[in-house]
């Protein structure tokens, strides 16, 4: 029995086949944690929840692989379940300036991710299941903090994409993606260099009367990504 447990945001689980489901054909039993808009604190309790309902000490039958969201992303617990709120909170009506001056802080996310990293990492030599991510982008390219979306929206909080430059966050970050478990480059990247997104590549506003250009990846890509992810793996098709 072949176990693919995934988790991460839209560019895991979203309205057509991911990465995820593409990979999904290699192996006997899938589920896909993944949701819109959530960020790396969900996607790392998604997977320790789901470890932890195995209630086993082996799970030398699974892997597991977790895509890493935005930095500017803030997930919440909420009544003892994790909910979260559409995504970035430079864009995001929940978030007003107040709490994004004075209590948001991409340094402190990006200390959180590297406890999450570790703490990963660890677990999969205790429980025995391959651990495996990958970023949705770098979040050391540019002034995006992974979050793949004009950064001009984060400009009025542009001090502290300074702060997480100049942090030592910023440097480990870079230095644990040379490990043996990171699936590189970052799906945004590998997008962007392998068939850019035409105007074809669109999805219906909310309003149901608008037509917009969807900023994901296309289906193709995530197939044309899910090849890299089996080599680096050594899948064979079941």
């Amino acid at each position: 029995m072949k176990v693919l447990v995934t988790s991460g945001c839209s560019y895991t689980n979203y309205r057509y086949d991911t990465w995820s489901d593409h990979l999904s054909k290699y192996f006997n039993r899938y589920t896909n944690l993944g949701m819109s808009g959530s960020g790396p604190k969900f996607s790392y309790l998604q997977i320790i929840d789901y470890i932890y309902r195995q209630n086993k000490k082996d799970l030398s039958d699974h892997t597991i692989i977790v895509q890493w969201s935005s930095l500017k992303r803030h997930d919440l617990i909420t009544l003892g379940e994790l909910s979260f709120f559409e995504g970035q909170v430079e864009s995001n009506s929940n978030f007003n300036d107040e709490f994004i001056h004075k209590f948001f802080s991409i340094e402190e996310k990006a200390i959180d991710l590297i406890n999450f990293i570790d703490h990963l990492i660890l677990l999969s030599f205790k429980y025995k299941f391959q651990l495996y991510m990958l970023y949705m982008f770098e979040p050391w390219i540019g002034d995006f903090a992974g979050e793949p979306v004009n950064p001009q929206l984060f400009e009025p909080y542009k001090y502290k994409l300074d702060q997480f430059k100049n942090s030592k966050s910023f440097k480990i970050l870079k230095e644990l993606y040379y490990d043996e478990y990171w699936i590189k480059p970052s799906l945004e990247s590998f997008a962007l260099a392998n068939e850019m997104r035409g105007a074809h590549h669109t999805v219906e506003h909310r309003n149901g009367y608008e037509i917009i250009p969807d900023s994901h990846p296309t289906t193709e890509q995530h197939k044309l990504y899910t090849e890299l992810i089996v080599d680096k793996l050594q899948l064979v098709n079941i």
